[in-house]
């Protein structure tokens, strides 16, 4: 055992012997400038990831936060009819549904700067931010929120997998969806029969 040992020391003092000076030198700059290529690539890998993931943090908080300012305005909005028709003041109502639809608007447009105008997913939550931006939001809540959870997710999944990995389970996962004949009247349901 000591002396396979020894051999192999030996075998390797004779290799780097017989190595010239210049020859190590060109191998460890070229090792050195690998690492840092890697190195350099990793860093940026993991600022994107924050990046991207804080991005997802924004969203999901404005997501919520819009829909929340939504449900107030149509609280606002019935209450000040409920109010007009039992002949009592409603300015400080008034009032609090302007500051709301204010609010409302602000998170509405920053979703909407968030999102992607070339991704099926984004397209289908921007339809419905507009929409619920303009109309009663109860009607919509559940599609709302399904939505919601799909972007956040394959957004999710890019953050976890990297770029390429997270569109490849995109894919996988809408191929499995498109296939899947119970919901593949809602995936092709066009949004502009939401209002019916």
């Amino acid at each position: 055992m000591q002396n396979n040992l020894l051999n192999e020391i030996n075998s390797v003092k004779q290799f780097i012997g017989s190595l010239n000076i210049v020859q190590l030198l060109v191998g460890a700059g070229i090792g050195g400038f690998l690492t840092a290529i890697y190195t350099s690539k990793a860093a940026r890998q993991k600022s994107i990831s924050e990046m991207r993931q804080k991005w997802i943090d924004e969203l999901r908080s404005d997501l919520s936060k819009f829909f929340g300012k939504a449900t107030h305005r149509e609280y606002y909005r019935r209450k000040i009819e409920y109010l007009k028709k039992k002949g009592e003041p409603t300015l400080e109502l008034s009032e609090k549904l302007i500051a709301n639809d204010v609010e409302k608007n602000i998170l509405c447009n920053q979703i909407l700067m968030r999102l992607n105008p070339f991704e099926y997913d984004h397209i289908k939550l921007e339809s419905l931010v507009r929409i619920i931006n303009s109309d009663d939001p109860t009607r919509y809540r559940s599609r709302y929120r399904i939505q919601c959870r799909k972007v956040l997710k394959r957004e999710w999944d890019v953050v976890k997998f990297g770029k390429m990995g997270g569109l490849k389970k995109w894919i996988w996962d809408l191929k499995w969806e498109k296939n899947m004949s119970k919901r593949q009247g809602l995936i092709r349901k066009n949004f502009e029969d939401l209002k019916k």
